[in-house]
């Protein structure tokens, strides 16, 4: 029987081409990996030459571009400087109004000897910065959209690295052999960036080039000041969004919304209540905001439930469990709330804790005992007085030094505080003054 030819009629009588019907499966289809082993040694070839024979010029952009306070947290810093090299790599001209890109692959392009990676690592020559909104994640593959141009892509990234569908995703692209990949690193930020999408989005294409480092550095020194309370379980999370939106929508001030998340916080650590209905509980916590911070009934239990679509009885029931389970801490949230701005006086405050302390360490036959040890203690500069192991204590004086610190160095000590301990309206509220601030109408 003569052999059938790849382009004779297939023999099943379809009419179409042996090649393109029952012969297709004998075509060899290509593995595209020793292919992209290639590109990954390009890469990393393209990296040892940006940074070993443009140094300075690297050095010099990083000086313009970056912003103290991203110096003072490390990840950050390590991440806008990526993104920083990658700019440069690939849109700074240098020699001949030529890029390091372009420099490196007119030294390699002759050196690549398979035709399908040559074309693939030259079109490397159009990769910019770039803002897609993550679509799907699937294992170790991402689906996003670029949010200027609309264009889809997929993405292969560690599956280690937990990113989530709905945020944006700030770097460089560049494509591989049936596949993209990102070139040095990228950043996530989530959907609260809600004016960065519409800056980036508005960008051309010359603009997207000259800015967009600013525009980026403003964001991550953002999220450099920010410190977002964690919650236990998505669901605390979930009413803690839905209570700080009906705040907004009232012009509530940044401080009276932080107060109804920590007292959320707190109850949610103690009690580990099971929420079917978030609304339930959302509701019944800007009712405890409403009465035992604010001290004042803007809205009653009914107006709350028509609001938040429940019952009044649900309203009740669940205030009166958040209200037993962190009575103390309310008595805090709203002494704080009513001193507003002038609430700390770290040096007072300090010493009298202080002088308290040796108080209590000290046996006084006499009040004129006592008078001439403080009046000795006062002369001696160097005097030290013991610190209180007492935790609350403890975490107080990390939120005074915090006080007097900016940027990362004030979010590592508020931390701590909260490390120290959990239950600190302090550490909440100046949480708050980090945050972007609101007009106050409440």
């Amino acid at each position: 029987m003569k052999k059938v030819g790849r382009n004779d009629p297939c023999p099943c009588g379809s009419g179409k081409k042996y090649k393109k019907c029952h012969g297709a499966s004998n075509v060899v289809k290509i593995n595209p990996d020793k292919y992209n082993e290639q590109l990954e040694q390009l890469q990393r070839g393209l990296l040892d030459f940006a940074f070993i024979e443009y140094e300075s010029e690297l050095r010099e952009f990083f000086e313009r571009y970056m912003r103290p306070e991203l110096l003072e947290d490390e990840e950050l810093f390590d991440l806008y400087s990526s993104i920083l090299v990658s700019w440069c790599i690939f849109q700074q001209p240098f020699e001949n109004r030529s890029t390091i890109f372009d420099i490196y692959y007119q030294s390699q392009q002759a050196k690549i000897k398979n035709s399908r990676v040559r074309k693939v690592f030259a079109s490397w020559q159009e990769a910019s910065l770039t803002c897609n909104e993550i679509v799907s994640v699937e294992q170790d593959t991402l689906i996003v959209e670029d949010i200027r141009t609309n264009k889809t892509c997929q993405i292969k990234v560690d599956q280690e690295d937990g990113f989530e569908a709905g945020n944006l995703l700030v770097g460089t692209i560049i494509p591989y052999i049936h596949e993209y990949r990102i070139f040095l690193s990228v950043f996530e930020l989530s959907d609260d960036y809600g004016k960065l999408f519409d800056e980036i989005s508005q960008l051309t294409d010359h603009e997207m080039r000259d800015y967009y480092p600013e525009i980026l550095a403003e964001a991550l020194v953002e999220e450099a000041r920010v410190i977002e309370i964690e919650f236990g379980h998505y669901t605390y999370q979930q009413v803690a969004d839905l209570f700080e939106q009906h705040m907004k929508d009232k012009e509530a001030s940044d401080e009276l919304i932080m107060s109804g998340k920590a007292i959320w916080k707190i109850f949610t650590d103690r009690s580990d209540p099971i929420v079917r209905k978030l609304a339930a509980y959302a509701s019944a916590l800007e009712y405890v905001v409403q009465n035992k911070i604010l001290n004042t009934r803007l809205q009653t239990q009914k107006e709350l439930a028509d609001e938040y679509q429940v019952s009044t009885t649900t309203v009740s029931k669940n205030a009166r469990q958040i209200v037993e389970a962190v009575e103390t801490e309310l008595l805090d949230f709203k002494m704080i709330n009513d001193q507003a701005v002038d609430r700390y006086q770290p040096s007072m405050e300090q010493t009298l804790r202080a002088d308290q302390n040796l108080l209590a360490q000290k046996e006084f036959e006499s009040e004129a005992e006592m008078k001439q040890f403080f009046n000795q203690m006062n002369k001696n500069k160097e005097f030290t007085s013991p610190s209180s192991s007492i935790p609350r204590d403890r975490a107080q004086d990390k939120l005074f030094e915090a006080q007097q610190k900016k940027g990362a160095q004030r979010k590592k000590l508020i931390k701590e505080a909260l490390a120290i301990y959990p239950n600190s309206p302090d550490a909440y509220l100046l949480m708050a003054e980090d945050s972007q601030s609101f007009d106050q109408k409440y």
